[in-house]
């Protein structure tokens, strides 16, 4: 295949599995449920790619405020993979990766927007499948892709009802006592608890979705992702 990301892996396969274009999200959609959940996330701007230019200052007063950056160049129709460049530090940089990626269709400049969003590298990745009452999250050291695509063992913790009727509880695959805060820490963010059903036992509740998220070199815990694509949580 092309290239060598998720996009081009769904792209290529979607011919052999009628139901996995269920997977191929619109990221620009999911980017802006992100930024509207309240979650911690990176400040990003989006622009189409044929306003992309020098005299643009929304564009160059986002990239002097914010150094490093990713930039993502994000077709408007499925059929073209979505290509990113990691630790950019200018415009001349942001310039080279949209003028020289092969997988950009150059020819159709219009039917790309362009997403930039500041850069810090993961210490810690996450991922969360939550079906609000019940969940699974995975954590490992290393970058989000690492455990995305199964580059190393997480630890993970699951959270569902156990034991007396309105009791729910956390269990967890590690002894690992710095992965299991941080599992609970980054739950936090995504909790909406109901008013309580007992007088003992809180009603945990927590948002839906399929969640992406990191804890920076610096510390920041930031959400990545936040699909709600009904083929995550099945």
């Amino acid at each position: 295949m092309s290239g060598g990301t998720v996009s081009d892996w769904i792209i290529a396969a979607e011919g052999t599995n009628a139901n996995l274009g269920d997977f191929h999200t619109a990221k620009l959609e999911n980017q802006a449920r992100l930024n509207a959940s309240g979650l911690p996330v990176f400040k990003d701007l989006r622009i189409p790619l044929t306003e992309f230019n020098r005299e643009n200052k929304e564009l160059t007063d986002f990239l002097e405020q914010y150094n490093p950056v990713v930039i993502r160049a994000l077709p408007k129709i499925k059929a073209l993979p979505r290509r990113f460049r990691l630790d950019v530090n200018d415009y001349e940089g942001c310039l080279n990766f949209l003028e020289e990626d092969e997988g950009i269709d150059h020819s159709q400049p219009e039917i790309y927007d362009v997403l930039i969003s500041e850069y810090e590298p993961d210490e810690i990745a996450g991922v969360i499948i939550s079906r609000g009452d019940n969940l699974i999250i995975e954590v490992a050291m290393g970058h989000v892709p690492d455990i995305t695509c199964g580059r190393v063992v997480p630890h993970n913790g699951i959270f569902d009802f156990h034991g007396q009727q309105h009791y729910r509880s956390m269990r967890y695959s590690t002894d690992n006592v710095e992965m299991r805060e941080f599992m609970w820490r980054a739950l936090q963010y995504i909790r909406e608890d109901k008013p309580s059903d007992s007088e003992i036992f809180p009603n945990v509740h927590f948002k839906k979705g399929y969640f992406e998220f990191a804890k920076s070199i610096k510390g920041r815990i930031v959400f990545r992702d936040y699909i709600v694509n009904e083929a995550y949580l099945s």
